[in-house]
């Protein structure tokens, strides 16, 4: 289905699940996005807290990826980046870096229209006074169509991976390929299968891999490649829900507050 392969995360989300997605949610999802598009990294130090601490601790920090300087963000994208924008190198506790990303959110409400404005989905949104008013989100019929199609797709790609045969990895990465990164919604996904493939099956896969997303960065659709690598990524996606959790829970609370316009790019230019 092409439209996954042009489309966030979030933008999926908001498709299918409307007023009733929860902002930590989208907000996770496109975390989680930007880290496997390599534009925005993850890096983890041991150290002790104090000199009478025996045990180390593990702290994770949130730095600017090998794609940044080259990625032109979606608006609501901009809320995970503009700290880098304004401070560039700058390296954030996770803890700090999901407070300012929230912060930059401004509202649940906001931010959902940030993502119903992107020109990639928002001929499926009805829009009113009356919807902006009260904060709700409407499709339009061929919003409804695109959002039946979606679910009857990713739900027949569930059902595949839950009686795919391991062994069968050609047709596993042809399968996880074109959805970008959708895969992430996949209820049987599971980053360990993606451990145990030999890269050369990604290189070689049939599908096109030197495509140009929507956000025009040339970036290749074997990103899934980073899983090999990164070992504790379940482990940093838990970490961003946490902190996410420990702070206001008003930011979900459905405020529909009639603020509008992006919450500030810092003059990127990735606002579409």
């Amino acid at each position: 289905m092409e439209i996954l392969s042009k489309i966030t995360p979030a933008e999926t989300l908001l498709l299918i699940r409307g007023n009733s997605v929860k902002l930590k949610d989208l907000m996770k999802y496109t975390f989680t996005d930007l880290l496997s598009k390599k534009v925005i990294s993850i890096r983890k130090t041991s150290t002790k807290a104090s000199v009478k601490d025996k045990e180390l601790s593990t702290y994770t920090y949130v730095e600017e990826g090998e794609n940044f300087s080259r990625y032109k963000p979606k608006t609501h994208e901009i809320a995970f980046l503009q700290m880098f924008i304004v401070s560039p190198s700058i390296s954030l506790n996770i803890k700090d870096f999901v407070q300012l990303a929230l912060k930059a959110a401004r509202s649940n409400w906001n931010y959902k229209k940030q993502i119903r404005n992107s020109k990639d989905i928002s001929f499926y949104f009805r829009e009113s006074f009356w919807s902006n008013l009260f904060g709700q989100i409407k499709l339009t019929e061929k919003g409804k169509m695109i959002k039946q199609r979606l679910l009857a797709y990713l739900d027949g790609i569930d059902e595949r991976l839950k009686h795919l045969n391991e062994s069968d990895k050609q047709s596993l990465i042809e399968t996880l390929l074109p959805l970008g990164g959708n895969v992430f919604l996949l209820n049987n996904f599971d980053v360990k299968i993606l451990k145990d493939i030999d890269r050369d099956v990604f290189k070689n896969s049939t599908f096109n891999t030197t495509r140009q997303d929507t956000s025009g960065l040339f970036y290749d659709f074997l990103f899934l490649d980073l899983f090999l690598d990164f070992d504790d990524f379940e482990d940093t996606f838990k970490s961003f829900g946490d902190n996410f959790d420990a702070f206001d829970s008003s930011f979900d609370s459905g405020d529909s507050s009639s603020d509008s316009g992006c919450s500030g790019c810092g003059g990127c230019g990735g606002c579409s």
